[in-house]
């Protein structure tokens, strides 16, 4: 079962994100209460296996909203690390310090600096 969901690390979001999220909230805000949980808080209990995540910027901020998920169960990764220069080295590195199991793989698929994605197993 797939789930589409949006998520936050409890500490707060990337600014892109956040700036479109202002956008959509004034839209909606007199009509609907909307909350912001973890993917600890939302998926612990069904013991997610894969989790992917392209969210322009926000890909760290989702990471650590997930720490219990990657050191209890080591669902598979794939994490997009094209969105900041920074992404590249410091999403591997986070991956590794929440769980050292973790093996960590960078594919490429585009001949842009676009698609880049961090694949842990």
């Amino acid at each position: 079962m797939a789930y589409k969901i949006a998520v936050l690390s409890g500490d707060g979001i990337g600014p892109e994100v956040m700036a479109e999220a202002i956008k959509v909230l004034e839209k909606i805000s007199s009509k609907y209460k909307i909350k912001l949980i973890t993917l600890d808080d939302y998926l612990y209990n069904r013991k997610p296996t894969f989790i992917k995540f392209d969210i322009e910027g926000s890909e760290t901020e989702a990471i650590l909203g997930m720490k219990k998920i990657m050191r209890d169960f080591k669902p598979k990764l794939a994490i997009c690390v094209y969105h900041k220069p920074s992404d590249l080295w410091k999403i591997p590195l986070l991956i590794k310090k929440i769980n050292p199991r973790y093996k960590i793989f960078i594919r490429h698929y585009t001949q842009t600096q676009h698609d880049t994605v961090c694949y842990a197993i």
